[in-house]
């Protein structure tokens, strides 16, 4: 009863696939190329998906409810739920790949799937160490240790992109515009990200001279982090009024867990980082700069 009491006669998550699935059809009738953007609310806390996903998952997993901590909806069967909420965005999207098949479209369209962040801190009867699921990566949702940023990165174009294969060049979101500029060939103005299409269709194994990868983020404290090639400089607590971490720097390629400080022999990469951020960075407005250059620690 539980969860009864918070669910409502309809779900959202079938508003937008139908509505998006419409959209194909139409765009399928006029013969005319498309862009869509699909955001599925799941999975996402509050937990709350469709009643027939959490039955496909063991009661056994759930040994006491979610009672609402933190502000969220409870759930009588929290690690079902996150399950399920997983099965019903994979069945949507399935739904997605079998309308552009039935409507001829399949061998046309490029269809790139990924995520905005890692999963979630456990909030909302979310359990990250049940499901194993940043493996033994750092950080969660909101951090930009790998844990918080990797995610997943699947790009099908059947009979272009060869199936099954795994691709090793770095890339991040901002590479998505550029790269679909290039295969589209429409001009991509001068954009912060790389076009990485020559990877993608296998005439290059990978970029030897991609730009590096800047994130900012002004939630967990302020922290910025710049990738290089196999590197990160990662700076937390750059917040005004708290205490700012030191620079780290790691090979994200030899050492993805994060385990290992090499900052102190990458001071070059740090000088880098620096410029970039000067270059790159500026405080959205209403938030308050990032200290990214204020004075580190002295080691101890």
């Amino acid at each position: 009863m539980l969860a009864e009491t918070y669910r409502a006669e309809q779900h959202s998550s079938d508003f937008i696939v139908d509505r998006m699935l419409e959209f194909v059809k139409e765009k399928a009738r006029e013969k005319k190329p498309f862009f869509l953007y699909y955001a599925p609310l799941e999975p996402h806390v509050a937990m709350q998906p469709l009643q027939e996903w959490i039955d496909h998952y063991p009661r056994e997993w759930d040994k006491r409810p979610y009672r609402g901590a933190h502000g969220y909806l409870p759930h009588p069967r929290p690690r079902a739920a996150y399950a399920g909420m997983i099965s019903q965005m994979d069945h949507n999207v399935g739904r997605l790949l079998d309308t552009l098949k039935s409507c001829g479209l399949e061998r046309d369209t490029i269809v790139i799937f990924t995520s905005d962040n890692g999963t979630t801190h456990d909030a909302g009867g979310v359990d990250h160490r049940f499901f194993h699921s940043v493996a033994n990566l750092k950080g969660l949702k909101g951090q930009l240790y790998e844990g918080g940023i990797r995610v997943p990165g699947i790009i099908r174009w059947p009979g272009k992109i060869a199936p099954g294969k795994t691709i090793s060049q770095p890339a991040f979101h901002a590479d998505v515009m550029p790269t679909l500029c290039a295969l589209a060939g429409a001009d991509a103005g001068s954009p912060l990200g790389t076009d990485i299409s020559s990877v993608l269709l296998g005439k290059k194994s990978a970029l030897k001279d991609r730009k590096p990868m800047v994130w900012a983020g002004g939630g967990y404290g302020g922290q910025v982090a710049v990738r290089f090639d196999a590197k990160k400089v990662i700076r937390l607590n750059l917040f005004p009024g708290k205490k700012p971490g030191n620079r780290e720097v790691c090979d994200i390629v030899k050492d993805p867990a994060e385990k290992n400080d090499i900052a102190a022999e990458n001071r070059d990469l740090i000088d880098r980082a620096i410029a970039i951020l000067d270059r790159e960075y500026k405080p959205a407005p209403g938030f308050q700069a990032l200290r990214y250059e204020a004075p580190e620690q002295p080691a101890k």
